[in-house]
């Protein structure tokens, strides 16, 4: 079976809805009985438990990106205990993943056909995203500007 996945960043300024737009698209994502995963790094000390929530009062569970985390190892070992492939990966505060991070979400994407969509604050995550090494992409990035954020197309096969 052939997938086809995609990198993507949604960046703003701090209290622009970000979190609040990825809990909306997780709970489509459910309403549509579509397979997807929530995480966030564990630098975020918002919350004591493993839970993104929105300043407007919506949260969910997530799985907790520890420093040490190796993300394409992580849906590997998805695949191999579930035979699961995630078809989105969301990802809140992306901008605490390290570069080797973001390299291996790319991974994820190449190898699996996964889609990620990472969500971050503009002036820090443009600084990682932008360092993802250049001999593994496919593709250069791609900026789509709307209304209310900025899409990066970090990854697409």
């Amino acid at each position: 079976m052939y997938r086809k996945g995609k990198l993507y960043f949604r960046y703003g300024t701090m209290g622009s809805a970000k979190t609040a737009l990825l809990l909306t698209t997780a709970y489509n994502f459910e309403e549509r009985h579509m397979d997807y995963m929530c995480l966030k790094p564990v630098v975020d000390t918002r919350e004591q438990s493993n839970v993104i929530r929105s300043r407007i009062g919506i949260e969910r569970e997530c799985h907790w990106i520890h420093s040490n985390t190796n993300l394409y190892q992580f849906a590997k070992d998805l695949y191999k205990k579930d035979g699961r492939i995630v078809d989105w990966f969301l990802i809140d505060e992306a901008q605490f993943l390290s570069e080797a991070q973001v390299d291996q979400l790319a991974r994820v994407v190449d190898d699996f056909g996964s889609n990620v969509i990472c969500y971050g604050c503009a002036r820090i995550s443009r600084l990682i995203f932008s360092k993802a090494p250049a001999d593994s992409l496919k593709l250069p990035i791609r900026l789509m500007k709307s209304n209310l954020h900025a899409i990066a197309v970090i990854r697409q096969l």
